[in-house]
C-alpha cells in the first residue's frame, strides 16, 4: 500500500464512503467464507493493510479497490454500490442523496411515457415501478431451481442480486434505489415479506431500513 493510499478523508461524505467500502468488503468476504489473509494475498497487500481498509481507515487507490472486487468475484461497480449502501451517518446519506438525484434525472424521461402516479422524490411513475418489479420477479424465477426449498430459493436470489447475474444485479439495484422513495410502489413491496425483501435484509441487516 503506498503513502498515497493512506490519505485521510477530506470531509464527512468521503469518510462515510471509506467506512461503507470497508464494511462492504468485510461483510462480502465473510459471507463468501474467505479469510482475511487469503483475500489480502490475492489483492497484493498484507492482512494488516486489508484490516485497515475494512475498518474504513484509509482511502485505497482505485487500482487496489479493483483488485479487491476481482478477488471477491464481483464487478467493481457492484462493490461500489454495496459500499454506498453501507456508508453510515449524514455523510452516507449525502452520498445516497446525490445518487438519487442523478438517477432521477436519468430515468425521468423513460418513466414519463408510462403515465400514472409519479413518486414524490424519485420522479418516476407507479406504472414504471410496477414494470420493474414484475420484470425483476420474472428474471429471478428463472434462476431458482425447480423444487427448491424456500432457503434454497433465497440463496439463489442472493447470488443473482450480488452480481453473479449481471442483468438481475443491475435491475435489482435500480429497484432498490427507487425504493428509497417512501411514497412509492417499490418501497411498499420491499416492506412486505417476500423473497426479495428477505434477501435484502440478509444483505444489509439494519441498513436495509
Amino acid at each position: 500500500m503506498t503513502e498515497q493510499a493512506r490519505r485521510k478523508p477530506r470531509d464527512a461524505e468521503e469518510a462515510a464512503a471509506l467506512r461503507g467500502l470497508g464494511q462492504a468488503v468485510a461483510v462480502i468476504r465473510e459471507r463468501r467464507g474467505i479469510e482475511r489473509d487469503e483475500l489480502a494475498a490475492k489483492c497484493e497487500m498484507t492482512p494488516a493493510e486489508l484490516e485497515v481498509i475494512e475498518g474504513g481507515g484509509v482511502d485505497e487507490t482505485w487500482g487496489g479497490v479493483r483488485l479487491i472486487a476481482k478477488a471477491l468475484g464481483m464487478p467493481f461497480g457492484a462493490l461500489m454500490i454495496e459500499a454506498e449502501e453501507f456508508a453510515p451517518g449524514a455523510g452516507g446519506e449525502r452520498w445516497r442523496q446525490n445518487t438519487r438525484e442523478a438517477e432521477a434525472d436519468s430515468v425521468r424521461s423513460d418513466a414519463a411515457e408510462g403515465g400514472g402516479r409519479v413518486g414524490a422524490s424519485s420522479g418516476v411513475t407507479e406504472d414504471y415501478e410496477r414494470q420493474l418489479w414484475d420484470e425483476l420477479n420474472s428474471l429471478l424465477a428463472e434462476v431458482v431451481p425447480g423444487g427448491a426449498t424456500e432457503a434454497q430459493a433465497e440463496d439463489a436470489i442472493l447470488l443473482a442480486v450480488m452480481g453473479h447475474d449481471s442483468e438481475i444485479h443491475a435491475l435489482y439495484e435500480q429497484v432498490r434505489k427507487l425504493a428509497r422513495d417512501k411514497a412509492g410502489y417499490l418501497h411498499e413491496r420491499l416492506e412486505e415479506n417476500n423473497p426479495i425483501s428477505r434477501v435484502r435484509r440478509r444483505l444489509y441487516g439494519r441498513w436495509a431500513e
